[in-house]
């Protein structure tokens, strides 16, 4: 039986993968970027931990590759992590006219925008100009999706005042409305809904 190779990723990989891995998903982001969804996921579980000490995986200083780079334009010695954003098509079409001006890698460090959110949006509108698919540079505002979202939520909670946010999550998936039960928590955690507290008592008889 062949033995199967192992495959080695760099840290900017690493860190390229789980960006995007954030924003579409990892199962999504594995079969696009052929990386298997186990190592992925292990990646974006350490990035989880991470953030949460303040720091970030895979930890800095940049790979090698980036070095030359480093060398010829002075950085400042900690280097931000990006974080995954949602932009408005506004947005999306100013990001794509300095991408064919000076290229994604380019864009992608100027605009702190992830390289694979540049390629996607290209080929949509490219897509989108021979008849296949909506344009990312149209549509909605992102705050006006979701401000209707906010709404709907509130709209079920204040109908049934005695649910909460998981069972509110459930109603709203019967109406076709996908959301997370942390989005649904912190809408309503917002609008001033507090969860019940449970009292433990102390069991001091004897059975």
């Amino acid at each position: 039986m062949a033995r199967r190779s192992t495959q080695k990723y760099t840290a900017q990989q690493k860190r390229d993968a789980i960006e995007l891995a954030n924003e579409i998903g990892t199962s999504l982001a594995a079969v696009r970027l052929g990386i298997p969804k186990g190592s992925l996921s292990c990646w974006r579980f350490k990035d989880q931990a991470a953030r949460k000490t303040g720091g970030a995986w895979p930890p800095f200083p940049a790979p090698a590759e980036e070095v030359d780079e480093v060398e010829q334009t002075p950085l400042p010695a900690v280097k931000a992590r990006r974080i995954a954003k949602i932009c408005t098509p506004s947005q999306r079409a100013v990001a794509l006219e300095l991408v064919a001006k000076i290229g994604v890698n380019a864009a992608s460090r100027q605009l702190g925008i992830s390289r694979f959110s540049l390629y996607e949006w290209r080929r949509k509108v490219e897509g989108a100009a021979q008849g296949k698919g909506d344009s990312p540079t149209s549509g909605p505002d992102p705050k006006d999706v979701e401000a209707k979202r906010d709404a709907e939520i509130l709209a079920v909670w204040h109908e049934h005042p005695g649910l909460g946010p998981s069972q509110v999550r459930n109603q709203l998936r019967r109406k076709g409305i996908k959301v997370s039960t942390h989005t649904v928590r912190r809408v309503m955690e917002d609008a001033g809904y507090r969860p019940p507290k449970v009292v433990q008592r102390e069991h001091t008889e004897r059975f």
